[in-house]
């Protein structure tokens, strides 16, 4: 089941959180997993970066996450 689930600014990227505590970043294009990002506790939320290099990830626990993406 996804709880919250974003796009990055072209779309080419979809990064979507369960119920397990980790935030999976999928290719729009072909649909394949490209990364799984753990997190220290269930996030809330989600967002990238408008320039695509980061996504942050808000937690329950009021923490806040950030990681680069590697870029295209």
């Amino acid at each position: 089941m996804i709880a919250t689930m974003t796009f990055n600014r072209d779309g080419s990227l979809l990064a979507t959180i369960g119920k397990d505590k980790a935030i999976y970043l999928w290719n729009t294009q072909t649909g394949e997993l490209l990364n799984e990002l753990a997190l220290y506790s269930k996030a809330v939320d989600i967002t990238f970066s408008l320039d695509g290099r980061y996504i942050a990830a808000a937690g329950r626990d009021r923490r806040v996450q950030v990681w680069g993406l590697p870029t295209p």
